[in-house]
């Protein structure tokens, strides 16, 4: 018994000692998430906790920050004078990117009505955004939004989740289904450890559980008819509940991201997501925003990425302004009034 026992006191001081070591460097960390309820329903980040991104094992990159008090990674704003909701996933997020330098902060210090406030949080999609819409609407008064989507979001809709909602057949019907995040989750965060491991090198105890599964459940893909059924109807249910947001006289526009290895090749790839979504837009008359020309007439003019790297499709600083320049230029003929309001410096609260 007496190797064990050194063997097991030798694996806790090594890590200790690494979760010491950890704690003075930069690594990703503050992505834990409160619970579901109906009084908050919308998933995002602990409010006013400090958050740290950084990429890779060398923890390169680093940014860090303070989530505002709605539990997002935007500027503070105010609850009773919204005009702008920008919603989205890990793009309108974007922890990897200086909070000055973000497409909604950009936004937000332009001439567009102010303020915009950001909703963005990682892992969201289609029925995470219709959500956080409707309740931008009832609690910060923003009748107009701007939803950033792409071309893997409508699959993840249809998909049950970790964290967030989720659309589900049952039979003739559509229902939205939801989850809060776990207390696994959100204790990994306490962990710098685990939060390295999870975050910097991608690592996933769900995928090592299922490779240790010595009798693996046989999982059948949903048949390929069945599929393109529900996706059809997601993004019928999607359309039209953002649709529902232009009763009270406000606006919506979806943004289409565009495919960076697409336009790095000159070519033309196929999205057959989004060419669904944008059909169903147009037959309910929903705005569309594409990206795709702004973004290849400034690759073809400077030859520079607008992403961070082959292997990370997220906009980099230049691919933040080029998607608030055509943002900015698209809803100029919104005309919404703007209140008095100066947008609160983030830069401050930033070290990195």
């Amino acid at each position: 018994m007496k190797p064990i026992s050194q063997f097991l006191a030798g694996a806790a001081l090594t890590i200790g000692s690494l979760e010491l070591a950890l704690w003075l460097l930069p690594v990703s960390s503050g992505f834990a998430s409160p619970p579901l309820s109906p009084r908050d329903p919308v998933v995002h980040y602990v409010p006013r906790t400090q958050y740290t991104s950084s990429s890779g094992w060398l923890m390169r990159d680093a940014v860090s920050g303070r989530m505002n008090s709605l539990g997002f990674s935007g500027p503070e704003v105010s609850p009773t004078d919204q005009s702008i909701a920008l919603i989205g996933d890990s793009f309108v997020d974007a922890l990897s990117i200086r909070p000055e330098k973000r497409v909604g902060y950009l936004l937000e210090n332009s001439a567009v009505p102010k303020p915009v406030v950001s909703l963005g949080v990682a892992g969201a999609d289609f029925a995470d955004y219709v959500v956080a819409a409707r309740w931008a609407e009832q609690h910060l008064k923003a009748r107009n939004a701007i939803v950033v989507v792409n071309e893997e979001d409508l699959s993840s809709s249809i998909q049950p989740k970790l964290r967030g909602y989720w659309y589900e057949g049952h039979g003739s019907e559509l229902q939205v289904r939801s989850r809060s995040p776990s207390a696994f989750r959100n204790s990994i965060g306490r962990s710098r450890l685990a939060s390295y491991l999870v975050y910097n090198l991608k690592f996933s105890p769900s995928d090592v559980a299922r490779s240790l599964d010595p009798f693996p459940a046989v999982k059948k893909d949903m048949p390929a008819p069945a599929e393109a059924n529900l996706k059809q109807r997601a993004v019928q249910r999607f359309v039209h509940d953002l649709t529902t947001l232009r009763a009270n006289g406000g606006h919506v526009l979806l943004v289409l991201q565009p495919n960076a290895k697409a336009i790095y090749s000159g070519k033309q790839m196929s999205r057959p997501n989004i060419d669904l979504l944008v059909k169903q837009a147009n037959a309910e008359q929903l705005e569309v925003l594409d990206l795709d020309a702004p973004f290849r007439r400034f690759y073809a003019k400077t030859g520079k990425r607008f992403d961070l790297s082959d292997t990370d499709p997220h906009w980099n600083e230049a691919g933040h302004q080029l998607a608030a320049q055509a943002i900015r230029q698209r809803i100029a003929s919104w005309h919404i009034a703007s209140p008095r309001y100066v947008a609160k410096p983030v830069k401050a609260a930033v070290a990195g």
